[in-house]
């Protein structure tokens, strides 16, 4: 295959902050509309508000040109979701309404759902039978992640360790694994820092153990998915579960070669992108899997950059 640079032109935003490089970051793009939109920025290092918000850039594929979409009220544009054809992104790092989601639809009009006045940050959102669940990073008292089901009124849900509430954190993941919904909760305690399992019938998260090291404190930017009844979690290598909290039941995917850095499911199959160093330059490896067994690199490609996304 042939590589097309298209050339996003993040550095017409950059020129009075030349030294910006997380910020330069592909963090995850989705293709919506006829469109391929790319998320950017750094809420560690307050771009968005240097900038006077986040610009959310789109490729239009009829024209082969970047569009500026909308400017968002945000540091960092980290996620993607779709879900009832609209574009959900999660607000990073809110400059002005915290707690917020910023939801576009196919006409290009942009609105904001605030969910929570008290979540400093959106990291993460699942839709399960039409309930919207949403992660937060805050300084509450306790730690919550919220659930809706009109995106009008939205309810809480306490993390809690042998029936007690937790202290505030980061949710990071929210995930669905055999029709259960999990998440994960770092409040930097060696107790409470791991996996929660969502009990439906009095709506609370408790906890099931630690799961594999780093999952709680994986940041906004880690990939994971479900794949044919495994938890994915694709952080530097690939590995899957189908018992989340259990920190020794984790399996790590050795076929695939190099740092992993994305996995998504297309099509009902695994995609993974992973790269080596070679030289001044990075060599990206394509793999895909219907077993997580056998893994078949697609093709792999040279650039002077890594491969932090995709989508098709």
């Amino acid at each position: 295959p042939t590589l097309e640079n298209l050339d996003a032109p993040l550095e017409r935003y950059l020129k009075e902050y030349t030294d910006e490089t997380v910020g330069k970051n592909i963090w995850d793009m989705t293709y919506y509309n006829g469109n391929l939109y790319i998320g950017w920025g750094d809420y560690g290092d307050n771009l968005g508000a240097k900038l006077g918000g986040m610009p959310l850039l789109r490729y239009h594929d009829l024209t082969n040109s970047w569009r500026l979409a909308t400017i968002l009220d945000d540091e960092e544009i980290a996620r993607f979701f779709q879900y009832d054809d609209k574009l959900y992104i999660p607000g990073t790092d809110p400059i002005k309404r915290v707690g917020s989601i910023y939801v576009g639809d196919d006409k290009g009009a942009w609105n904001i759902l605030s969910t929570y006045d008290g979540g400093i940050h959106v990291f993460d959102m699942l839709v399960q039978d039409d309930m919207m669940y949403i992660g937060y990073g805050h300084g509450g008292e306790k730690a919550i992640i919220r659930y809706t089901t009109d995106q009008i009124t939205f309810n809480e849900i306490e993390f809690r360790y042998d029936g007690e509430p937790v202290m505030a954190g980061r949710c990071y993941n929210i995930f669905e694994l055999d029709g259960d919904v999990y998440a994960t909760l770092t409040v930097h305690s060696d107790k409470y820092d791991g996996v929660y399992k969502l009990d439906k019938t009095n709506m609370v998260l408790n906890f099931v153990g630690k799961g594999i090291k780093g999952l709680a404190k994986s940041g906004s930017n880690i990939f994971d998915c479900e794949f044919q009844g495994n938890y994915v979690y694709a952080n530097k290598t690939l590995n899957y579960t189908k018992t989340p909290g259990d920190e020794n039941n984790w399996t790590t995917a050795d076929a695939v070669k190099g740092t992993v850095t994305c996995a998504k499911v297309i099509d009902g199959s695994l995609y993974v992108t992973a790269y080596t160093e070679a030289g001044n330059k990075y060599k990206n490896t394509i793999y895909k899997t219907d077993d997580l067994k056998n893994f078949e690199a697609l093709y792999s490609l040279e650039y002077d950059a890594f491969v932090r996304s995709f989508c098709y």
